[in-house]
């Protein structure tokens, strides 16, 4: 598979990258340009992905001027999907770091490394207990809603951890719920989605850290009870 050549100052100054799961070929990253980037199976394209079942060309990465990205199928035969959502010939799938691009028999994982535009400060709301509406994906402090909106990584993620609340969940365990398996994903590809889930309860906040504790060497554990609270 070929990817984009990259210099070391253009790796490090990078906003985003895919990481590539090949079968039987391991883990693969390629920067994502700021032009963005095509994927597809002819000589040309900036991603060769070498398969019958890869069109010539397939997909295409985009990023607008605000810095947010979409994938774009560029009338591809077999078509691609988003978290397993497909996306219409011609039409511009918004991406967020962590999700899955599925471009069989390629699985795809989208990371933006900047993480976005950083959300204004807003008031801190007291903290007491969180729970986690399975049946309606709904979330509450203290059996006040949070207007927050998860996408469908971050509530499997955060839904998985407070079924288990209270206990170490393993990276591998998560993984293996988010991607498949534990050859599907890597270590960073799971804290970006941690990370971003992060960033969406401090939108609102929300300081998910007292609730969310990285177990080092293990993976994460997530309290229905704050261990302890920052104050604004």
């Amino acid at each position: 598979m070929d990817t984009p050549k990259s210099t070391p100052a253009q790796e490090a100054d990078a906003a985003a990258e895919l990481v590539i799961r090949a079968p039987g070929d391991g883990l693969r990253h390629v920067i994502v340009p700021d032009e963005g980037l095509t994927l597809g199976s002819k000589p040309g394209c900036d991603v060769l992905l070498e398969s019958v079942f890869v069109s010539r060309s397939h997909a295409r990465i985009e990023r607008d001027q605000s810095g947010d990205y979409f994938l774009v199928d560029t009338n591809s035969h077999n078509g691609v999907a988003v978290n397993g959502a497909k996306v219409r010939s011609g039409e511009r799938a918004p991406i967020q770091s962590g999700d899955r691009i599925e471009i069989q028999p390629f699985t795809i994982t989208f990371y933006d490394r900047k993480g976005g535009t950083q959300p204004l400060p807003v008031p801190r709301m007291p903290l007491t207990g969180l729970t986690v509406d399975l049946d309606s994906r709904r979330l509450f402090v203290d059996s006040q809603e949070l207007p927050i909106k998860l996408g469908k990584l971050e509530f499997d993620l955060l839904g998985f951890l407070y079924a288990h609340r209270g206990h170490a969940c393993t990276r591998r365990d998560i993984g293996a719920l988010l991607w498949g398996g534990p050859e599907n994903f890597d270590d960073h590809m799971l804290d970006a989605v941690v990370h971003r889930t992060k960033k969406k309860f401090d939108a609102a906040g929300v300081d998910l850290q007292v609730y969310l504790k990285a177990i080092p060497r293990v993976g994460y554990r997530l309290d229905s009870a704050p261990q302890e609270v920052t104050q604004a």
